[in-house]
């Protein structure tokens, strides 16, 4: 023994009425002495037999707060994972001799007749007791168990495999392997092959079998390698073998591989990462294109893409992506025999010769044939990023935050019943109005009366994602095109409704009301500047885009001003207006909304803007 322990404290649960687990520790260590604790002295009766789990947590229990130094039961019914500072420190399975008929069943499981640790007993105890571990070790049924290697075997090139991987195959009894890799490369090894692939075209190996099928190999005293294409953390489902086994008591561990992803972006020169280009990357699978969610990220990697490239690429234009955004496609990456072909997201929409799988999707500005081709990075101000227009690479960078104003809603709808239009100026106009109107109690049909106008694509957008399909007044919210719009096509003497900010008076609002239209503003949220704001390395980025004159004030303020080596993009009027009111220099790179136009209706703007922000 490590030490002289003249008791061991041992707690046993209290439903086993002929405590077989307690008798067969007894009769396998008849030279310790052992003590019964009672671990429920604290618990709860009632709950004794009703509840297993309670049972077993009160014996783990006993032991964490040091009530008792062992705590011992059916081993199928051990939690994983294990309380912390727990372990199992022996696992013993009785002969047939030690127990009686009416013994064995608190042995085995009756809900899982097919649990792998049926007919077991463990005994649990904490990591740094002072307890006789080895003493323990001697009865303990795992000393004759092999262990589990769940490896990674990299993308296929036999040089890529890792020296760790190596040596779990060369020591291997057993090796499990599927379709990730060439079978011949096994041959040098000279450990029993075993195929577990769930490839259609071959026998289908169900996930449960091939767990269970480790689990046999490993306590039939084998060392057994379980081989996987690339990384075995990375859609190779590796954790759920490992956990599996693991809950089972079985010695694994995982060896991690070079992916496929890293000898695809190897093959084709396409860094996942590149300094002021790319500091984010996602791995996808591309297997299920109805349910796949893109997150934000700068370079995008799919596995199991090959036979959708084309509605892959489609799909992420939808989603915002640039068109031109450069792709490469890698077939049989780490291969002599590798093909790369490259693209742009909108060629590869429409291309028809596709490379067949394996291939490795990589998507983002780094997969450029070009590395001196980078893309221009934008310093986006607006609240929503799938606005983003400008060709380049954005990076989201709001000053403001919108919210509630808690509007009482019902008050104002009854005084504008005879309002004749409503105008939603941008999105958060529509965000906030409807879900104003739910909150008192109120739904679209109480505006049935109401004409519906969108000044923007953006705001008809969001009116579409409320349920209403309105088409926009101009593509961008040119402010001419709006003022003409409602000075052609409706009457001065028409009430207009126009939901906005709760502080701002709106820009639509005041020319509206110039042209003789009756303006009921109706405030439904509130701008709140956005605390402790990342300030960025301006140098670092081509341009800013401006969305609102807001914006463009809350840049001078943070930056100190307008340097001259950014080029500027506005959306509308107003924000290129306040540019130039702040000290802003127009120059010929600086550019405006591309539908804005002078005309003699400019005077009444740049009237009604001064109005406003003065």
């Amino acid at each position: 023994m490590s030490q002289n322990i003249n008791t061991i404290r041992i707690a046993t649960a209290s439903s086993e009425s002929v405590n077989a687990s307690r008798n067969l520790v007894l009769s396998r260590f008849s030279d310790i002495d052992f003590q019964d604790v009672d671990a429920f002295n604290n618990g709860t009766p009632s709950l004794r037999l009703e509840s297993e789990v309670y049972e077993v947590a009160q014996l783990n229990r006993s032991v964490v707060i040091g009530e008792a130094d062992v705590a011992v039961y059916a081993a199928y019914r051990l939690p994983y994972p294990l309380p912390e500072g727990l372990q199992v420190i022996a696992l013993l399975q009785p002969e047939r001799e030690e127990i009686t008929a009416s013994e064995r069943g608190f042995f085995l499981s009756h809900r899982e007749p097919e649990h792998p640790l049926n007919g077991f007993v463990a005994m649990v105890a904490r990591i740094d007791s002072k307890l006789p571990f080895e003493v323990f070790a001697l009865e303990d049924v795992r000393q004759n168990w092999g262990s589990v290697s769940v490896a990674g075997f990299g993308p296929g090139n036999a040089e890529l495999i890792t020296v760790k991987a190596l040596k779990a195959l060369q020591n291997a009894d057993v090796i499990f392997y599927d379709d990730l890799l060439d079978a011949t490369l096994l041959d040098e090894f000279t450990a029993e092959k075993i195929y577990v692939g769930k490839r259609s075209s071959r026998h289908a190996f169900r996930q449960e079998l091939i767990n269970e099928q480790l689990w046999r190999a490993a306590v039939s005293g084998k060392k057994v390698a379980r081989i996987k294409g690339g990384d075995p953390l990375i859609f190779g489902r590796g954790i759920e073998e490992y956990h599996y086994l693991k809950a089972r008591l079985v010695e694994a561990e995982i060896v991690p591989g070079i992916s496929s992803a890293m000898a695809a972006a190897a093959d084709s020169l396409v860094p996942l990462t590149a300094r002021g280009v790319s500091s984010s990357v996602a791995f996808l699978s591309g297997h299920d294109l109805e349910k796949i969610v893109i997150p934000k990220a700068d370079t995008l990697v799919f596995f199991m893409g090959a036979a959708q490239q084309p509605q892959l690429a489609q799909k992420l234009i939808e989603l915002g992506w640039s068109p031109q955004t450069p792709v490469a496609v890698v077939q049989n990456a780490s291969y002599s025999h590798r093909d790369i072909r490259r693209y742009t997201l909108r060629s590869l929409s429409a291309a028809d010769d596709c490379l067949l799988s394996p291939v490795i999707i990589l998507v983002g500005w780094t997969a450029s044939a070009n590395p001196d081709d980078k893309p221009k990075k934008w310093l986006y101000t607006d609240n929503n990023i799938s606005d983003f227009q400008e060709s380049g690479l954005s990076v989201h960078a709001p000053f403001f935050r919108f919210k509630s104003a808690n509007p009482e809603l019902l008050p104002v709808l009854n005084k504008t019943r005879k309002a004749d239009r409503i105008l939603f100026t941008n999105p958060q106009s529509v965000e906030y109005f409807f879900a104003a109107l739910l909150n008192a109690g109120l739904d679209v049909r109480s505006i049935y009366h109401l004409e519906i106008d969108a000044v923007d694509d953006k705001t008809a957008r969001a009116l579409k994602r409320a349920g209403l399909l309105v088409k926009p007044i101009a593509a961008d919210g040119n402010e001419t095109q709006v003022l003409d719009f409602y000075r052609n096509s409706v009457k001065s003497d028409k009430q207009l409704l126009l939901p906005g900010s709760d502080e701002f008076t709106s820009l639509f609002g005041i020319l509206l009301k110039d042209a003789g239209y009756a303006v009921v503003n109706l405030p439904v949220y509130r701008i709140e500047p956005l605390k402790n704001l990342l300030v960025h390395n301006l140098p670092d980025f081509h341009g800013v885009v401006f969305t609102s004159p807001e914006a463009v004030t809350r840049f001078s303020e943070v930056y100190n001003g307008f340097p001259a080596y950014l080029e500027y993009a506005f959306r509308g009027a107003f924000a290129r207006k306040r540019f130039i009111g702040l000290g802003g220099v127009i120059t010929p790179s600086i550019k405006s909304s591309p539908s804005e136009k002078e005309s003699v209706a400019l005077s009444e703007i740049e009237s009604a803007f001064y109005r406003m922000v003065l």
